[in-house]
């Protein structure tokens, strides 16, 4: 049974390297939309592995936490979203939204951001979603990279504010350029806890300019 159990385990972390190898994750792009207009302003690169047992990102990004590469798959999903994005022609005005994943920042805070294989064209307009796992890990060398990734030439985004004391005390520090809230405010019943963190992210947005992003809004009623 034992013998088994490392069969199993050394041929999933086979098959995850070969798809990071292969470059069979793709993204999928949820549209983000203002509210005020209706109109399409920018989308959300969601990652997907191959057909089959990785296709699920949950069952991605668990496998190769498994077998220890983490890094080249987080490094691999950004890839194939600005790969997506230029094919798609998701160019500008509208803006991609891209996720890290918090330990890869805490592992290699610069160099697993960007491929420099793939070169990003002039006309894509990149979002680097950060969250506050990231910043209280170790909040000195995260800032330093938020300040690389602003003269690479893409905008940041503090994700899942309101979800951890932590994301209100960070905004200050890492000025995000949008501030996307946690799924729970929009969901819940309004409380003084939610108003406590609304009012805070609305000072934050009034006086640096910042746009706010809500997440879970799928229909025109909710």
């Amino acid at each position: 049974m034992g013998d088994d159990v490392a069969q199993f385990g050394e041929q999933r972390t086979t098959d995850i390297r070969a798809v990071i190898a292969d470059r069979a994750v793709r993204s999928v792009f949820q549209p983000i939309v203002e509210l005020d207009s209706g109109r399409v302003v920018a989308y959300e690169a969601l990652a997907r592995g191959p057909e089959g047992p990785f296709e699920a990102p949950d069952a991605l990004f668990a496998a190769a936490r498994d077998a220890g590469c983490l890094t080249e798959l987080d490094q691999a999903c950004r890839a194939a979203a600005l790969r997506g994005a230029v094919a798609q022609g998701l160019l500008a005005p509208s803006t991609v939204f891209v996720n890290v994943e918090p330990e890869v920042l805490d592992d290699a805070p610069v160099a697993a951001l960007f491929d420099p294989e793939l070169p990003v064209p002039g006309d894509l307009r990149v979002v680097l979603e950060i969250t506050e796992r990231a910043l209280a890990a170790r909040p000195a060398e995260l800032l330093r990279t938020v300040e690389r990734v602003r003269e690479f030439g893409w905008a940041i985004a503090l994700d899942d504010v309101g979800a951890e004391s932590l994301s209100l005390a960070f905004m200050p520090l890492l000025r995000p350029d949008v501030v996307k809230l946690d799924l729970r405010l929009v969901q819940e019943r309004p409380g003084p806890a939610i108003a406590e963190i609304m009012n805070a992210v609305n000072a934050y947005a009034e006086s640096t300019g910042a746009l706010v992003l809500a997440e879970g809004i799928e229909k025109a009623r909710t």
